[in-house]
């Protein structure tokens, strides 16, 4: 993107020179901010825990308030950039308007073939309640960095086949199984945690059919997330398939 006086100077791209080299302006960091931020599902709050900054500081961000070079590369180690002074070189930008048309291009691409679905923190009752009556159950793991240890990965493993498993039977058993399944979920959940895996769940509501001949049946999806990144959606396919 070019900066403020570049319409005025007669610098807008359509000379036939190539756009030089500059830094970001406040206008244009607000834009990455923001839309990064929605990106990832992240509140201010969110962005300000894990880039190490204060609330207010993220709003000023956003609001294309002038920022400091510290912020610039905190904010670049919370987006996981390879380089954190992405925003203290000097680059060539695309304009607001190409950066904005791009933007909205992919997300209507995004919208095609994905939509978001509400996850929360997982608890060995919720999910054992979520199972009951479900068709399916869906899991991820958002990095694969999460599982590079073998205690991970067992702890992984375990807990999905376990929540599996009940899933198969749940709609057989009794309370006091049902209780007890919980409890065993839970212990696994904390010890997920304790490898810095942190498990949600969320419910998608899925029809086949129609009128009269509708069926209505629910798939949980269970996600693994790092611990020090709270997520509150993830985005899973628009077209359900069961299997």
């Amino acid at each position: 993107m070019r900066n403020e006086n570049d319409s005025a100077t007669g610098t807008n791209g359509n000379d036939g020179q190539s756009p030089s080299p500059r830094l970001i302006t406040p206008q244009e960091l607000a834009i990455v901010c923001k839309l990064q931020r929605q990106a990832r599902g992240w509140t201010q709050e969110t962005l300000a825990e894990l880039s190490g900054l204060q609330v207010r500081t993220i709003q000023r961000v956003e609001n294309a308030d002038p920022s400091s070079s510290d912020t610039r590369r905190a904010l670049a180690r919370a987006f996981e950039t390879e380089d954190i002074d992405v925003f203290n070189k000097l680059a060539v930008f695309p304009t607001i308007a190409e950066f904005e048309a791009k933007a909205k291009a992919e997300k209507e691409a995004f919208d095609r073939e994905y939509i978001k679905l509400a996850v929360m923190p997982a608890t060995g009752l919720q999910l054992i309640r979520e199972l009951n009556g479900s068709v399916g159950l869906a899991t991820e793991v958002l990095e694969d960095e999460l599982l590079q240890s073998t205690e991970a990965r067992d702890a992984w493993g375990t807990f999905v086949d376990n929540a599996r498993d009940w899933g198969d039977i749940a709609d057989e058993v009794g309370e006091m199984d049902r209780l007890n399944a919980a409890a065993q979920l839970e212990e696994q959940i904390q010890l997920l945690q304790r490898q810095g895996i942190a498990p949600y769940f969320g419910v998608r509501k899925l029809s086949t059919g129609d009128g009269e001949k509708e069926m209505r049946f629910r798939v949980v999806f269970l996600v693994g997330a790092p611990k020090h990144k709270p997520i509150t959606e993830i985005a899973v396919p628009r077209k359900a398939q069961i299997v």
